[in-house]
């Protein structure tokens, strides 16, 4: 099992207990099994999120580390259009997603094999489904 901090913040939470879909499969511990990176996510209109990897362990923190690995910015209905299987590529080709070092094409990857079948698992279990509010 992945060792996780306990965010206090309502995007941290929600990223931990996306994460532990994951972790609860075992699917988790080795994608990220000596794994030593920084990445932050923000969610458009909202905060920013760093995530600390660090071997099995994963830090959540409510704001943007400087000299992190890779930063990812998407919205919460880009979000929602990943949990209900939109391809990251496509979603970034739209502008959808968008990337701060890129170039770490290796971070890239693997954090989008981290978290988007989170995101999934979250969309099958979830009653979201692509309504909006006003559905």
């Amino acid at each position: 099992m992945t060792d996780f901090n306990e965010p206090q913040d309502i995007l941290g939470i929600g990223i931990r207990n996306l994460l532990g879909y994951r972790d609860s499969r075992g699917e988790l511990e080795p994608l990220i099994a000596n794994w030593e990176k920084t990445v932050v996510v923000e969610v458009a209109g909202m905060y920013p999120v760093t995530l600390r990897f660090h071997g099995k362990e994963i830090r959540i923190e409510p704001s943007a580390a400087a000299g992190f690995d890779l930063k990812v910015t998407m919205s919460i209905e880009t979000m929602a259009a990943l949990s209900d299987g939109s391809g990251p590529l496509l979603e970034f080709l739209k502008g959808r997603v968008k990337v701060e070092k890129m170039w770490h094409l290796g971070t890239l990857l693997r954090f989008l094999k981290i978290i988007v079948p989170a995101l999934r698992i979250a969309g099958e279990r979830g009653a979201y489904h692509g309504k909006t509010h006003r559905s």
